[in-house]
């Protein structure tokens, strides 16, 4: 009976847990160590928190590295040492060097969140679920064998799936999910040399840069189907966010907004105007009405809309505020 095949897992978040997790339950691949991003302090209190690759990994009482960075001779030396078949990468976020890839003896695999050469970059499935605004929106699962320009080595197997009313939150459970049987099938095949990777097409290339806290700010300008996207994109982070200046109030509320739906017909309002209509609030959109979900002034609780009007415009009927205009 032949050897299983030695492979080094790199990721960080519940994404690549999710994937490591399938990895040690549907397959009989050795995983002869785990390196994952070094612990960061978080929160108001700076306590350290164990990245979900990590727990994992200790659980399963894999060799667990957490390199500032893989550049020198001692990190290299871990993998000579290890000798890998396969290098798998999924969601790691640090560079990984090109003298390091070539330890793999049958390939440095990548699990991508998007269909390549579609949104290379940081954050494909924020960005797809973000520009995912029409009903047939879909992204997917690529697995590709890295090289070292970002994102542009050729494509083992693609998975497509279809985007939805999903938050970029609830998509990347999704498609760590879709990702493990199709990573598992194609190292099955490369084990078996049954499966060469195809050149992705350069000039087709679009890129999905790192998400920031301005990418949370909302443009009602937008069409309510656009605007409903780009809230689920950013949705759990860094959050739909807009300052709401109520009618006889003095100062604007910087409000995080959760995920809600698109209504119907508009009258003619400008765009971001609050409206309540029994115990439900929607903005005007450029072109219909957007109900709000749950929302949360900076520094308190989370709301749903009902709840909302009863600790801020109770006594308002119709129009009742403005969510002001991008700055």
């Amino acid at each position: 009976m032949a050897e299983a095949a030695k492979l080094i897992f790199m990721g960080t978040p519940e994404f690549a847990a999710i994937i490591l997790e399938g990895i040690i339950e549907r397959s009989n691949y050795k995983i002869a160590g785990v390196f994952t991003q070094p612990d960061k302090k978080s929160g108001r209190k700076q306590t350290i928190e164990i990245q979900p690759v990590k727990k994992l990994a200790l659980q399963h009482d894999f060799p667990v590295f957490q390199p500032a960075s893989l550049r020198g001779e001692t990190q290299l030396g871990i993998f000579k040492d290890i000798k890998p078949d396969f290098i798998v990468v999924a969601a790691y976020g640090l560079i990984i060097p090109q003298n390091i890839l070539d330890t793999a003896r049958l390939a440095p695999v990548n699990v991508h969140g998007s269909m390549l050469p579609a949104l290379r970059g940081a954050a494909p499935i924020q960005r797809a679920v973000m520009s995912g605004w029409q009903e047939d929106a879909c992204t997917g699962i690529s697995i590709m064998k890295i090289v070292a320009k970002l994102d542009a080595g050729p494509v083992y197997a693609e998975e497509k799936v279809p985007i939805l009313q999903r938050t970029s939150g609830e998509m990347q459970m999704v498609l760590a999910h879709a990702a493990v049987p199709l990573l598992l099938r194609t190292l099955q095949e490369i084990e078996h040399a049954k499966l060469h990777p195809v050149e992705q097409d350069e000039s087709l290339a679009t890129y999905a840069p790192k998400l920031e806290k301005a990418d949370g700010i909302i443009d009602w300008t937008n069409s309510a189907a656009m605007v409903d996207a780009h809230i689920r994109g950013v949705t759990p982070w860094p959050g739909a966010r807009g300052e709401l200046l109520l009618h006889g109030a003095q100062e604007p509320i910087f409000m995080t907004l959760l995920p809600g739906r698109v209504v119907g017909a508009l009258d003619a309002l400008p765009p971001g105007s609050l409206y309540r209509h029994k115990s439900s609030l929607m903005v005007a959109c450029g072109d219909k009405w957007y109900e709000l979900g749950r929302l949360k002034e900076q520094g308190r609780k989370e709301l749903d809309a009902a709840q909302f009007i009863n600790g801020h415009c109770k006594a308002a009927k119709g129009l009742c505020g403005m969510f002001l205009p991008v700055k």
